[in-house]
């Protein structure tokens, strides 16, 4: 998909689409579940609280 917008660029045509945030979206970020826990890290909050605390600080639109 990447190559149509970038032919559409090169075309002179502006399109909202970029490669490289394309990219992000396709390509695993291979984040492994408990690996923060097995290293140690000592997390400032549960995610119960964490998402409330989003939620606070976005006005309820968790952006």
């Amino acid at each position: 998909m990447a190559p149509v917008f970038e032919a559409l660029s090169a075309a002179g045509i502006r399109t909202p689409i970029h490669r490289e945030r394309v990219m992000k979206l396709v390509q695993s970020t291979k984040v492994r579940p408990g690996w923060l826990l097995e290293a140690g890290y000592n997390f400032e909050t549960d995610l119960r609280r964490a998402l409330s605390l989003w939620r606070d600080e976005t006005a309820t639109r968790f952006v």
